[in-house]
């Protein structure tokens, strides 16, 4: 008999107001990659999803992953300009020494 009362009714899962969905409209993303976002910040799930109840509550969220993301942009810039920049200064400097070496070769 004790495995009957086990076997009771599945437990419901929380339903929360605004979910990943409405997180992934607000950020302007899919989403998955919205999981991926609220995994990367650590944000912990409401139990076996994530969900949050307030517009307050998801509005810290998208405001944790927008701060984020932005100085990530920040960052992408200035590492993608200082590359760049010596790649076409070498390029300069390389093209040059081509041109003397075919007018020598021929």
């Amino acid at each position: 008999m004790a495995k009957e009362e086990k076997k009771s009714a599945p437990k419901e899962a929380e339903s929360f107001k605004y979910g990943v969905d409405d997180l992934a409209d607000a950020l302007g993303i899919k989403p998955a990659s919205a999981r991926v976002a609220l995994r990367k910040h650590d944000i912990e799930k409401a139990g076996k999803s994530y969900g949050w109840n307030s517009k307050a509550e998801l509005e810290t969220v998208i405001a944790t992953i927008e701060g984020d993301k932005k100085t990530e942009k920040k960052s992408e810039k200035k590492e993608t300009k200082k590359p760049a920049a010596k790649a076409e200064k070498k390029a300069d400097a390389k093209a040059p020494a081509k041109k003397v070496e075919k007018k020598a070769a021929a």
